[in-house]
This record gives C-alpha cells, structure tokens and sequence, in this order.
C-alpha cells in the first residue's frame, strides 16, 4: 500500500510538471507566430502607406475645413429612434465672413432637417447619400453657394 501512494503522488508532480512545460512551449511558440505575423503585416501595409501620403488632397490649400459640435437628435415620429452626427463643412478661405456663425447656423439645420427624417429614409447606401446631398444642398442655400462640401464624420442611429 506504501508504494502506491508513493506512484500517486509522483503521478501528480509528473501532471504539474508536464502542463508547466507544455505552458511555456505554449507561450514561446504563441510569441514566435505573432512576431512573423507582425512582420507579415509591417511589410504589407508599408506600400498601402506610402501610396496613402503620395495621394493628393481632394481639395487645394486655399480652403479651410471646420468641424461643427456634433449634433444629437431624435428622428422624426413614429419612432423613438435617435441622432448622433459629426460633420465638417468645407469652405474657401476668406469666403465666409463670420465662419462660427454659419457653423452654428448650419448646425441648427442640421438639427432641423434630422428632426424631418424617418428610419426607413437613412437606411442603406442610398439612404446614406440622400442625406450626404441633402446636406450639401442646404447648406450651399444657407450660405450662398460659399460651402462647398458637407462632410459626415460620424454618423450613429440608435
């Protein structure tokens, strides 16, 4: 009876010993797949990159783009759904007089406008680009043709 517990007890130590290694040779093979995967990447991305800095601007040096405080509202009834938006709008320099003023003012539509949609108008692309145009379209109303672009950063629907 004293030798099996002794072959118990060794048994046991074996397990520990034998998961401890497994473990390490886990971890160091687990280190050595991401330093290749890593290195796969750097050298995948790298021309992405650098085609990314060469391509130019969409628009000339002489504009200036201001970003607008994001706009959070609920979409029009039945729904309870709700608006967040980050957008930018797009001006030549010195063509706006007073620029927070028609930031605030373009803001306010925004808010407007939103308030107007359903659910169903901001679904899919289309939906998407429908507010994109509508966007530039009163905007380009509300300042005279001045802006040029309105940019949606971040839209949210929840």
């Amino acid at each position: 009876m004293a030798a099996t517990a002794d072959t118990k007890g060794g048994g046991k130590a074996n397990v520990i010993v034998s998961a401890a290694a497994l473990t390490v040779l886990a971890l160091i093979g687990g280190g050595l797949v991401g330093k290749m995967i890593v290195a796969r990447l750097k050298d995948a991305i790298a021309p992405v990159t650098a085609q990314a800095a060469a391509k130019p601007l969409p628009y000339p040096s002489t504009v200036e783009v201001r970003e607008l405080p994001p706009v959070i509202t609920n979409l029009a009834p039945p729904t309870s759904s709700h608006v967040r938006m980050q957008v930018a709008i797009v001006y030549d320099k010195g063509a706006i007089q007073e620029p927070g003023v028609v930031a605030a003012q373009i803001n306010d539509d925004i808010i407007g406008f939103l308030n107007t949609l359903t659910l169903v108008k901001l679904q899919g692309a289309s939906g998407l680009q429908n507010l994109r145009e509508d966007l530039d379209d009163r905007a380009a109303v509300r300042t005279q043709g001045k802006v040029r672009e309105v940019v949606i950063e971040t839209l949210v629907v929840d």
